[in-house]
């Protein structure tokens, strides 16, 4: 089978791409070419898969349309988060797998929804006082129509016999299968294991590895902050690893972290963005993953069921325990290695349990190593073809 991928919107959603290809491969006769930009292709460079790059002096509608040429048995569009009108003119010569990172704007994105989200976003900016700022919804409303109507033509083409919708979670599954023909949706991660090292073994404190680009719009770090200065116990007893690069919409938290370190505090951050290797060696560190997921983002957009999280995938990546809010919908192969929290007072109490029971530590770590072998390439690619 000859499968293409296309990334041309998002380069960190490359993970999803060798994820695909990987598992692609793990099956002899089956030829994968991933189809790219001159920006993102470096990030492949360890995949031994055919790499076909836009060139500059083309357009990414002859881009799309030349894959016809190929000769693929399936399509995998990896991102769509712009170019609308250039994936939704493509006349497809093999069936489509879309993967759908936001189900909200592609299937439950009306004219009624997208009004009650303009009218959102304005009572949350109209208290600036900056034009530019506060017209800025209504900017995106208006050309979030053209949009709307590209995006509905690319949805009606994987309703077709052949097409496939794909999505990275159950509870993603359950929230699309109403609009949505099930036997059409399939669930495939983000990432995969491959059997990432462990070298939390000599740790003499409790290593707690936040993964992902800082956003306090999407993860509360403020909570975990206060946590620590609360509880001597705890902050004098783990390594907190902010593994991810700050953003300067984010650097207030800098001081903060900063303040804790003074008052002995292990806390570990970047400001610049963080390699593959030191990220996997950081990950390879840890005891545990920590998702201080802000799980409803706004009333359009909830983490585990619009979309999904990165955290599951750097459980899955790290073969780690992870600690999640109690109202995130873990899938049932992760379920017995993830603790969870109703709020921050009970993580600091689940945080107090591992400092003092090493050995409940150790035996979240060992099951940990065995459930993620489901999301070995081998073990996912009946996912994929069946």
């Amino acid at each position: 089978m000859r499968i293409g991928i296309i990334e041309v919107c998002e380069p960190n959603h490359y993970t999803a791409v060798e994820a695909l290809a990987k598992t692609y491969t793990t099956h002899p006769d089956n030829e994968v070419i991933i189809y790219t930009l001159k920006s993102i292709a470096p990030l492949f460079k360890d995949l031994t898969t055919q790499i076909v790059v836009k060139s500059e002096n083309e357009t990414l509608a002859d881009f799309l349309a030349g894959l016809a040429s190929f000769n693929l048995d399936r399509i995998h569009i990896n991102t769509i988060s712009k170019f609308y009108k250039e994936f939704a003119q493509v006349k497809w010569s093999a069936p489509v797998y879309l993967t759908v990172h936001n189900i909200d704007l592609f299937f439950a994105n009306s004219f009624a929804t997208r009004t009650r989200r303009l009218f959102y976003e304005l009572g949350i900016k109209l208290s600036g006082k900056s034009k530019q700022v506060w017209s800025a919804p209504l900017i995106q409303y208006l050309k979030d129509f053209k949009r709307q109507r590209y995006r509905n033509i690319i949805s009606k083409q994987v309703h077709q016999k052949d097409s496939r919708v794909i999505v990275y979670g159950h509870a993603q599954k359950e929230y699309l299968k109403q609009m949505f023909d099930a036997k059409k949706i399939i669930v495939f991660p983000f990432g995969i294991n491959e059997g990432l090292a462990d070298l939390s073994d000599v740790n003499t404190k409790l290593r707690i590895c936040i993964p992902g680009s800082v956003s306090s719009k999407r993860r509360n770090y403020d909570a975990v902050f206060k946590l620590l200065k609360r509880y001597p116990e705890i902050k004098n007893n783990i390594i907190l690893d902010i593994l991810g690069y700050i953003p300067e919409t984010d650097r207030y938290l800098v001081p903060i972290m900063d303040e804790l370190i003074k008052t002995g505090a292990e806390v570990i951050y970047n400001l610049d963005f963080v390699d593959t290797a030191d990220f996997n060696d950081r990950l390879s560190k840890a005891d545990m993953i920590l998702g201080n997921i802000k799980i409803q983002l706004d009333p359009f957009q909830k983490y585990g069921i619009t979309k999904e999280t990165g955290t599951i995938f750097n459980i899955i990546r790290s073969g780690k325990p992870g600690m999640l809010p109690a109202d995130y919908p873990v899938d049932a192969e992760l379920k017995d290695i993830c603790l969870s929290f109703e709020n921050y007072g009970v993580l600091a109490g689940l945080l107090k349990q591992l400092i003092n029971d090493r050995s409940q530590l150790k035996r979240l770590k060992q099951l940990a190593a065995q459930k993620v072998k489901y999301y070995r390439p081998e073990s996912l690619y009946k996912t994929l073809v069946n």
